[in-house]
């Protein structure tokens, strides 16, 4: 391989070319970064969109558990009133074997 010599000196038309080279390097490098703004506009308008789904599902979730609390306590004041109604039960049949038992004893002693 043959080294070539370097040249001496820079003429008008070579520096010319040299500067349209760079402008059209520059040109090139300009119009890729302005596709990459574009691709970043439609990120940033994507991570909008998701956002106000986020927002809405928010909201959603945040109703749910007001219904869901509010279904959660009419549930615990139905088992209230079951276990009020299971008490009077208890205290009834508890009654009811006191009488017998009582029954069967005055009738053993009679």
């Amino acid at each position: 391989m043959e080294l070539m010599a370097p040249r001496q000196s820079w003429t008008d038309d070579r520096l010319d070319d040299l500067v349209k080279r760079v402008d059209e390097g520059f040109a090139r490098v300009d119009a890729r970064f302005s596709r990459v703004d574009e691709h970043f506009t439609q990120i940033e308008g994507r991570f909008v969109q998701i956002e106000a789904r986020f927002v809405k599902v928010e909201g959603e979730i945040r109703d749910l558990r007001t219904e869901m609390n509010a279904r959660f306590e009419r549930i615990d004041s139905r088992f209230e009133r079951v276990e009020a109604r299971f008490d009077s039960l208890q205290q009834t049949m508890l009654g009811g074997f006191f009488v017998l038992f009582a029954t069967l004893i005055a009738t053993q002693f009679a």
